[in-house]
């Protein structure tokens, strides 16, 4: 897929999110907008979580959430982890800037310049 055209499956993700008039599913339309555009910024990796782990909270209601969001962050850990440990065992093209330690990981940069001091 071009970029030109992620980009646009992307922007429509985001649109649909703000036309769909249902918070719970206008989250998961952001959080697969910014899955998406992980790509081409790094730093839209943390789109996903935060929107889904959001339309959790709207599905559960703020009394029952709980649970279901700690499943969830469980997963998320446990899919960290089998990546962190099988990605180069299982052979598949990466795109480079995926698999290039040398540059700082632009969250942690963006965590920590906003840190209090």
């Amino acid at each position: 897929m071009k970029m030109g055209e992620a980009k646009r499956a992307i922007l429509n993700s985001h649109a649909v999110a703000k036309e769909i008039g249902d918070p719970q599913y206008g989250a998961l339309c952001h959080a697969i907008g910014h899955a998406g555009a992980t790509v081409h910024v790094e730093t839209h990796a943390l789109g996903l979580p935060m929107y889904e782990l959001t339309a959790l909270v709207l599905k559960h209601g703020i009394d029952h959430f709980e649970a279901p969001v700690h499943d969830k962050i469980n997963f998320y850990q446990k899919r960290l982890l089998y990546w962190q440990d099988n990605t180069d065992k299982l052979k598949l093209e990466w795109a480079d800037f995926l698999l290039d330690d040398t540059k700082p990981n632009k969250e942690r940069l963006l965590s920590e310049k906003q840190r209090p001091k």
